[in-house]
């Protein structure tokens, strides 16, 4: 069965992913037709079932809640929309991903979270050996802290027992590899993305429009805690979020 899975969908992380984007792309494409007819909105939530079971069917745990996560966002009103499409929410969010492996083993033991993990993702509670790495991040972290071992480094495989080649989280395998500096470098960056010097309010159908997007942005920085999900896609669509904010804003400046 492994071997098949492998044969048919490749790399399980990759494959699960470009799906997820490609749900995503959806709701933007269709977003105008969502609007005024609600049955194809309720058929492309329900197309979520499809997702979620293939993630699960290829035995990807991690995208498995990723496309949960992007599911529940489609319920999310515009009021809360507009709250959470921010800077400042993704930045918050990202260092939460990146401390909440200090809690992780207290999360994992809540009676539900292990039901889900065990039961129903079918995945172990020392996360497939995650533990043991988590255990020694963070004084890995403290040899090169403020430019880290630099991209491609080998230093989980070099200072942790292990077989797994990065730290899986993306938020520490950023700072391992480019230090604190690195990690404000991001920050700055994703706040240019978001912020720009105007006064042109950006509008509830254009959050609505882009929201699609948006959910496979946050949905991988909470897969982010388990897994390198800040890749190539990751980056694609968080730039495709902050090049259609920075459009509006433009047009709103030429009116």
């Amino acid at each position: 069965e492994e071997e098949a899975i492998y044969y048919f969908a490749g790399n399980k992380f990759r494959t699960s992913y470009y799906f997820m984007l490609l749900w995503s792309v959806i709701y933007v494409k269709f977003y105008e037709k969502f609007k005024v007819n609600v049955v194809l909105f309720v058929l492309y939530r329900f197309s979520f079932v499809f997702l979620i079971m293939f993630c699960y069917w290829i035995k990807c745990s991690t995208a498995v809640v990723g496309s949960i996560v992007m599911l529940l966002m489609t319920f999310f009103s515009e009021r809360v929309r507009k709250k959470l499409l921010s800077w400042k929410v993704i930045i918050v969010s990202i260092v939460v991903v990146g401390l909440i492996i200090l809690l992780l083993r207290q999360i994992v033991d809540i009676e539900y979270i292990e039901y889900f993990i065990v039961n129903i993702l079918g995945e172990n509670l020392g996360l497939t050996g995650r533990f043991v790495i988590y255990d020694r991040l963070f004084d890995i972290v403290k040899i090169h802290p403020f430019f880290g071992f630099g991209y491609g480094n080998s230093a989980i495989q070099a200072y942790v027992a292990s077989y797994f080649s990065n730290a899986q989280n993306s938020v520490i395998q950023g700072v391992i590899d480019y230090g604190l500096f690195g990690a404000v470098a991001f920050g700055l960056m994703i706040r240019q993305l978001f912020v720009i010097k105007t006064n042109v309010e950006i509008g509830t159908d254009d959050i609505n429009r882009i929201w699609g997007m948006y959910m496979f942005v946050f949905s991988m920085i909470i897969c982010s805690i388990v897994e390198i999900t800040f890749n190539y896609m990751f980056y694609t669509a968080l730039f495709f979020v902050g090049a259609y904010i920075t459009q509006i804003v433009n047009v709103g400046d030429e009116e």
